[in-house]
């Protein structure tokens, strides 16, 4: 499985970035959003992980999307 950081999405091409809730990934994506605007297009998150870390990723969740919606206004 390849490793990418938030600088592997300097190039142009919309991304749909796919990960599992049981290591850093959620965060990641969430920064890339945040970095990258309008680049990507969705986010696919694997659940592995307890209750505890599934709120965790459900917030970065919320907070991704109202990013995501007021960055395309």
């Amino acid at each position: 499985m390849k490793t990418v950081s938030s600088s592997s999405y300097g190039s142009y091409l919309p991304s749909i970035p796919i990960g599992d809730s049981g290591e850093r990934n959620p965060e990641l994506y969430a920064r890339i959003i945040s970095e990258f605007p309008g680049r990507i297009k969705s986010v696919y998150i694997r659940d592995v992980s307890d209750e505890r870390r599934n709120q965790e990723v459900a917030r970065l969740a919320w907070e991704a999307a109202a990013h995501a919606v007021l960055s395309s206004k």
